[in-house]
């Protein structure tokens, strides 16, 4: 019965797998064989530089044939060989409810959908699309948040001269409190940060 099984059946190779590179050809393999062959020294040297000499005279072969083949219908068929996949199918594109899958309906969408042939009104006042939001007004200032500004600060808080300002600062207020006061609120009428000059009185 084994017999007859044997002359009967197709005979089917098994873990036969193809060449993993494209674009290795005979040549590549020649190559291979005289560099095993090949004694060390100057001789396997040569032989290293024919083996690497075919490899990019082969993949250049198949770059050649694979741009001389393509057009902008079958270019995804012929690069399919890169991870040896039988096709190379395209993710669906959605827009305005329809969806596609062919790339010249999918370009047209990816076209009229980020290069309009009208273009949509520009608005001055928001740009970017962000709308324009109104500024808040500053908070006031008052004899009492100074104190606790300056009864927080310390000598110690900056190293050489510059320590000691902190010790005027806390002089100067505690002697004329009106003034710094008056300065900071005229600082916030003119919209801008108290503390940059505070830090520049400093």
């Amino acid at each position: 019965m084994a017999s007859t099984t044997k002359q009967s059946m197709k005979k089917v190779p098994i873990n036969k797998k193809q060449r993993r590179c494209k674009w290795w050809d005979n040549q590549c393999s020649s190559a291979v064989s005289e560099l095993e062959t090949s004694a060390r020294g100057e001789e396997q040297a040569a032989t290293l530089g024919c083996l690497q000499s075919a490899i990019r005279a082969a993949r250049r072969s198949l770059g050649d044939s694979i741009c001389a083949l393509a057009t902008p219908t079958n270019v995804h068929k012929l690069t399919k060989w890169y991870q040896d996949k039988r096709d190379l199918p395209l993710p669906p594109l959605k827009a305005n409810s329809r969806t596609t899958t062919i790339p010249d309906n999918q370009a047209q969408m990816l076209r009229d959908t980020f290069f309009p042939a009208t273009a949509p009104p520009a608005d001055s006042l928001s740009p970017l699309g962000v709308p324009h939001h109104p500024t808040r007004t500053h908070q006031r200032i008052t004899a009492a948040k100074i104190n606790l500004a300056v009864s927080s600060s310390n000598n110690n808080s900056a190293l050489g001269a510059f320590g000691s300002n902190y010790h005027l600062l806390k002089w100067f207020h505690n002697a004329l409190p009106n003034v710094v006061l008056d300065l900071l609120t005229h600082v916030l009428s003119l919209d801008s940060t108290p503390s940059a000059y505070v830090m520049l009185w400093l």
